[in-house]
């Protein structure tokens, strides 16, 4: 009883060369996914300002931005930030 394993390299090359093709698709395509579901509850998460006055803010909610999505040596990375001046300072403390 054995096993015949005759064109086993030529699927394994097959296979690689379709995940060298198809891959990295897939994983950009999920990274973004990752990124709009952060994005989604870093916004919902994020509470307009309430002045003395009555009036509600939305600027600092309204900020928050996805960047680009870059390949660093053999992984990928993306940002999810806030463009608004006092963003960092009201975050970091």
């Amino acid at each position: 009883m054995g096993f015949d394993i005759q064109g086993l390299d030529e699927f394994k090359n097959a296979m690689m060369d379709l995940m060298k093709v198809k891959f990295p698709e897939e994983l950009e395509r999920e990274i973004y996914n990752l990124a709009n579901r952060l994005y989604s509850k870093v916004v919902k998460k994020t509470l307009p300002g309430e002045y003395k006055d009555g009036r509600t803010g939305g600027n600092l909610r309204e900020s928050w931005r996805i960047g680009n999505l870059v390949k660093e040596g053999k992984g990928y990375y993306i940002e999810v930030f806030n463009t608004a001046d006092y963003a960092l300072c009201m975050w970091c403390i």
